[in-house]
């Protein structure tokens, strides 16, 4: 059970990055090209800089067009934008490029700790890697790996059942609630005659 609950924090931390979120302060290289720290899951949000200047979420495109040589730049002791990419998770760039040694305070997602055996303790308790507020699918996620194991007490349909609940508590939606939503529309455009 203890890796279903593992694989729960990660299922959770992986759907919701503010799970695990936390403002941690980061030390630039000079340029702008920068790559987050390990243990570090995702960027949310740059809050701030030494410098006391605001930077922004920036736009690559409108960056090239405006100036096409942004990425050579590097020294400067403030960036007015950062720019991040959630396909590329492990890096972001900063506009214009500063001196190494710049300080940000960044939210970021952490990759959640995975909690051993030899950390259990009945007397001290061991915290989730994430908020206490994602117990329920947590502990939904577990049910649903444990009811769905090949071993006596399978049960597909409480499986299903611990599955729709992580589901519903997450809000994802599944292909059935999709294929039903295109459904109603269809159908809706065959009574009004409006194609959806």
């Amino acid at each position: 059970m203890l890796g279903y609950f593992n694989d729960a924090v990660r299922a959770v931390a992986l759907k919701r990055p503010d799970a695990t979120a936390s403002v941690i302060p980061f030390v630039c290289a000079a340029g702008v090209r920068q790559q987050l720290p390990e243990g570090v899951y995702q960027l949310i949000d740059i809050v701030g800089q030494d410098s006391g200047r605001a930077m922004v979420p920036g736009d690559r495109v409108t960056l090239d067009t405006a100036d096409p040589m942004w990425r050579t730049t590097s020294g400067e002791v403030s960036a007015e934008a950062y720019l991040y990419n959630p396909a590329l998770p492990q890096y972001f760039m900063l506009y214009p490029g500063v001196a190494e040694g710049v300080t940000l305070e960044m939210a970021v997602s952490l990759y959640p700790v995975e909690v051993t055996l030899e950390e259990l303790d009945e007397e001290d308790p061991v915290a989730m890697a994430i908020s206490d507020i994602f117990i329920n699918p947590v502990v939904d996620w577990c049910l649903y790996r444990a009811f769905s194991k090949d071993a006596p007490g399978q049960d597909d349909n409480l499986a299903k059942q611990h599955l729709q609940n992580y589901n519903d508590a997450m809000g994802i939606k599944n292909n059935v609630d999709k294929a039903g939503v295109k459904a109603k529309a269809v159908r809706a455009a065959g009574q009004t005659g409006v194609a959806p």
